[in-house]
């Protein structure tokens, strides 16, 4: 997991029509452009289940690159994480660097080798987190999708493809 600038994303983001929308002072959530073939998704499951469905999902699109973008600041994050992530060893190293981001919303970089500490820092942020401004969206360099998990207890996906929104409908209709 690394950080990359936000100006590196945004001409990666406007290739896929992914816009910023201003949910209220703290809270920007991307969102994509609406399309005939648009699929939006909102379920309610138990704080427990929200990164394992995650998980799921991500597995099932096999992504080769992902990058989480935070609704709040990543201060809002690294604070309602921080004790629960204080004895992994890879997120203390991210931890570190993150620091330097922790009054932005630069993105950070994923591969599926990060999956395992996605998981954690997503069971960790529903458990300890506290709402929308906590929340971390995933997307993709190579599909408009847009994925967000909001503490304690929600999960948004959003599919302008149809065929990856077919990949993980039965996950996301339950």
């Amino acid at each position: 997991m690394e950080f990359v600038e936000s100006t590196e994303v945004e001409e990666v983001m406007q290739d896929l029509r992914i816009g910023v929308k201003d949910v209220s002072e703290q809270v920007r959530r991307l969102d994509l452009a609406d399309e005939p073939d648009l699929t939006r998704h909102e379920l309610k499951l138990a704080p427990e289940q929200l990164a394992a469905r995650l998980e799921e999902i991500l597995g099932r699109l096999s992504l080769d690159q992902m990058l989480l973008v935070p609704t709040g600041r990543w201060s809002d994050i690294l604070d309602a994480v921080a004790f629960g992530m204080a004895e992994v060893e890879a997120w203390q190293e991210f931890d570190h660097v993150a620091t330097v981001h922790r009054n932005g919303r630069d993105p950070v970089l994923c591969n599926p080798a990060d999956l395992p500490l996605l998981r954690r820092l997503v069971e960790v942020l529903a458990r300890d987190g506290e709402g929308e401004q906590q929340s971390l969206q995933v997307l993709t360099p190579s599909s408009r999708m847009v994925l967000e998990v909001s503490p304690p207890d929600r999960f948004r996906a959003t599919f302008a493809d149809p065929v990856r929104a077919d990949l993980v409908s039965d996950l996301l209709d339950t």
